[in-house]
Order: structure tokens, then C-alpha cells, then sequence
């Protein structure tokens, strides 16, 4: 259950970082989180599979492309072993003091197309959200440090099931 929470952790965080803007399709509205964002070297456990991750996100406007690429190393040297993509839109919603006393705006995913490439170890199941899926979660921006929802706090598959703290473990940083 810790590499699927980590897992969803890090998918999330790194497909929920735009807010709503003018209308049309979205790739011209800028938003506050607009660039690439990645976070740390992660260990990673799933299946057969043990070693290492680390995801980018790139926002362009409400548009984003994400990409975990997993690494059979435990620092995320040499090439990846497979990487999954995913691409959709992110609507920002309300602002809220969470539990921990920070600001915070809920944010809501829809994935539009998803790819994934390389050879997947057996046992490797769970690689992220598919085409037709949404997350409901919520982020704090602080400075050049991003953080996603707590899903120890609401799981995030309905609107009222979105994490009501942050997760501070793991920060996506502006690259």
C-alpha cells in the first residue's frame, strides 16, 4: 500500500499544478505554476521491479504533460527502464486553509491520453491514472516548492473525497 500511496503521491503532484484562466483550450492562460516542475530521486518498489523514480511536469497554461520515469538504479542513473506520459487539463477551485494551517487551492485533474514505453517488469501494475479519469486534490505553492494533498487525509476520486492537509515529503521543485 506505501508504493501505491507514494506512487499516487507523486503521480498527482505532478499533473495538479495549474489554475483556470480565459476559456478556450487553455494553452494560453498562465498560470502561477506555468514551466517544469520536478521532483527528487525516489526509491520505488513494485512487483519485481526495485528501484528508483522521478517525475516531471510541464504546464502550459491548463494544459499538462507529465512523465515518471522509473530506473532500475537507486539514484536514478543511466537511462530509464520504462516511463509512463500523461497529458490533460487542470481546472483550479477555491482557496482553503488545510489542517496544518497553510494556504492552499484545490485543483481538479482530467487525463486526457496517457503513453507508456519500455520493457515493464512483471508484478508492475499501477503506473498512474488512464484517458477518461479525474483527481480531485488540492496544492500549496511555497516559493519554488510545490506540494500535493496528504492521501492519508481523502483519496481524491471524488470532490468529496479530496485530501484536506498537504503532504510535505515530497516537494516538486521549479526546474
Amino acid at each position: 500500500m506505501a508504493n501505491y500511496s507514494i506512487a499516487l503521491i507523486l503521480i498527482i503532484s505532478s499533473i495538479a499544478i495549474t489554475g483556470c484562466g480565459g476559456g478556450g483550450d487553455g494553452s494560453s492562460d498562465v498560470t502561477e505554476l506555468e514551466g517544469s516542475w520536478s521532483n527528487d530521486c525516489s526509491p520505488f518498489s513494485m512487483g519485481t521491479f526495485n528501484g528508483s523514480a522521478q517525475w516531471t511536469d510541464n504546464y502550459s497554461g491548463l494544459n499538462y504533460h507529465a512523465t515518471y520515469q522509473f530506473y532500475s538504479s537507486l539514484d536514478c542513473s543511466g537511462s530509464a527502464q520504462f516511463q509512463n506520459e500523461m497529458f490533460g487539463t487542470i481546472v483550479l477551485g477555491d482557496a482553503l486553509v488545510v489542517g496544518s494551517g497553510v494556504d492552499a487551492h484545490e485543483i481538479d485533474l482530467f487525463v486526457d491520453s496517457t503513453s507508456t514505453t519500455g520493457q515493464i517488469p512483471t508484478g508492475v501494475t499501477y503506473l498512474g491514472f488512464s484517458p477518461g479519469e479525474s483527481l480531485y486534490d488540492i496544492y500549496h505553492l511555497d516559493g519554488d516548492d510545490l506540494y500535493f494533498g496528504d492521501f492519508n487525509t481523502g483519496f481524491g476520486n471524488t470532490p468529496a473525497t479530496r485530501p484536506t492537509d498537504i503532504n510535505f515529503s515530497q516537494p516538486f521543485r521549479r526546474q
